[in-house]
């Protein structure tokens, strides 16, 4: 291994944007309503939860109630 060492600038703080919290919550929906399924159930779950949340497609009762749940804790501090 090399001795030479290259200091790098820290990250720079910058705001969130509305489309990585999307992501942040449709991930954290996948997490907990597809917990559990292996193989082709995990991409079928994980595909409706994803067309829900991205194109207002297939809107399942549970997946509204849990992004509802999870916006609503986030605004919260």
């Amino acid at each position: 291994m090399s001795q030479w060492y290259k200091p790098r600038k820290p990250l720079s703080d910058y705001p969130e944007t509305g489309q990585q919290k999307k992501i942040r919550v449709a991930g954290r929906i996948v997490a907990d309503l597809c917990k559990g399924k292996k193989s082709v159930e995990f991409h079928a779950c994980r595909h409706e939860v994803l067309a829900c949340m991205f194109q207002n497609q297939k809107c399942d009762i549970k997946v509204l109630d849990k992004k509802k749940e999870l916006e609503e804790k986030e605004k919260t501090p």
